[in-house]
């Protein structure tokens, strides 16, 4: 009460002037204007991401739709020299999702992969599984494109980033280690700012080709991101 007092002694108007004059609002700050009944709200300034994490999010913005439009390509081209059988194909999402021990639901055909993502059970730690051709790694660009989207639109959300498991070769090297080494290699990102980032979840881990990895490696990979993601 004393401040608002002191602010009508320093602005010299009394209260009646100022409840019968407008008010623009700065978020905490607030300043009287001679508009009568008007009452102005100035939108918070919208966050903008670094030079650093823009060039990134870009860089897999390109990877993920040249990938995209590449398998669409070759999907057509095959296509092309079959005879069509909608029929013999199934949806893409005709497919079952099983969340820890809780029993494996249907998922309906509508379904998006980012809605999937972002259920409240998933909490944003998914395995996609399936035989080989089954679009795995299809499915994997659908969510990253998704996601390339949402990060565009506000800078909080996390940069997706696209890395294969195929070079995973040191049983005791933590999954941590890994990723840092791997975006050093792939994008040349400083190894601080990446522990930072990955620290802070500005950074969102795709990881693709557990089945490329060789066969004496592939359980302590697995080994690794269980303790990785217990570790968040």
């Amino acid at each position: 009460l004393n401040q608002i007092c002191d602010f009508f002694k320093k602005s010299q108007i009394s209260w009646s002037e100022a409840v019968t004059q407008g008010n623009t609002n700065y978020g905490r700050d607030q300043n009287i204007i001679n508009q009568p009944g008007t009452v102005i709200i100035y939108e918070q300034e919208k966050l903008s991401r670094p030079d650093n994490e823009q060039w990134l999010l870009q860089e897999v913005k390109v990877e993920v739709y040249n990938r995209l439009a590449k398998l669409l390509h070759e999907t057509v081209l095959i296509n092309l020299d079959k005879q069509m059988q909608p029929d013999q194909v199934k949806c893409r999402w005709d497919a079952e999702v099983k969340i820890g021990s809780k029993p494996t639901t249907l998922l309906p055909a509508e379904t998006t992969i980012l809605e999937v993502f972002e259920r409240p059970d998933v909490a944003q730690k998914l395995l996609i599984l399936g035989e080989p051709g089954a679009g795995k790694t299809t499915t994997m660009l659908d969510l990253a494109k998704a996601l390339v989207q949402k990060a565009e639109a506000e800078a909080v959300e996390p940069i997706p980033v696209l890395l294969n498991l195929s070079s995973w070769k040191n049983p005791k090297l933590r999954m941590q280690d890994w990723l840092i080494e791997e975006l050093k290699l792939r994008f040349k990102i400083r190894k601080d700012d990446s522990k930072k980032w990955l620290k802070k979840k500005q950074l969102l881990p795709l990881l693709d080709g557990l089945d490329e990895v060789k066969p004496e490696y592939q359980e302590s990979c697995v080994q690794a991101i269980n303790q990785w993601l217990n570790d968040e």
